[in-house]
């Protein structure tokens, strides 16, 4: 198994500007919705760490579903 970090995370974006690489990530745990640089030496894993591809955005397509929904749900 590989070492938990953001680079083996499914929600870790990789790319390159200007021949440098970059890595961010829109589903880090308390950052959830908001860009966070997770390279190198800030990749430690989060909750929401997963290599499953299958989990791609998940916490932040749950965040857009709250948001979506919320009136929804509140009383009239």
């Amino acid at each position: 198994m590989n070492k938990k970090s953001c680079g083996t995370c499914i929600q870790c974006d990789k790319y390159y500007v200007n021949g440098r690489e970059h890595w961010a990530c829109e589903n880090y745990d308390r950052g959830c919705g908001m860009l966070v640089n997770v390279f190198p030496p800030n990749n430690e894993a989060c909750s929401n760490w997963s290599n499953d591809p299958n989990d791609k955005n998940k916490p932040q397509d749950e965040l857009r579903y709250f948001v979506d929904h919320f009136w929804d749900e509140v009383d009239d």
